[in-house]
């Protein structure tokens, strides 16, 4: 239940027009998500997300979202 109502706050910042909201809040899911392994492995559309959100922000040019996905992976 705490994890279903995480994410329906996430997508709310996620329709937020500000871009570095959007990349706080997509950083800040990644990082407690990847404390919940069983509902990842349960939930393959989140697994996938999330992933392909950790290799985003790995790519990036702004280090301390780099450190957090580093750390959350």
């Amino acid at each position: 239940e705490f994890l279903d109502s995480f994410i329906n706050i996430f997508l709310k910042y996620l329709n937020s027009d500000n871009e570095i909201n959007v990349q706080k809040a997509t950083v800040a899911f990644i990082y407690v998500i990847a404390h919940y392994p069983r509902y990842l492995s349960s939930n393959q559309e989140i697994l996938e997300l999330t992933l392909h959100k950790y290799f985003d922000y790995l790519r990036s040019d702004n280090e301390a979202i780099q450190g957090v996905a580093i750390k959350a992976f």
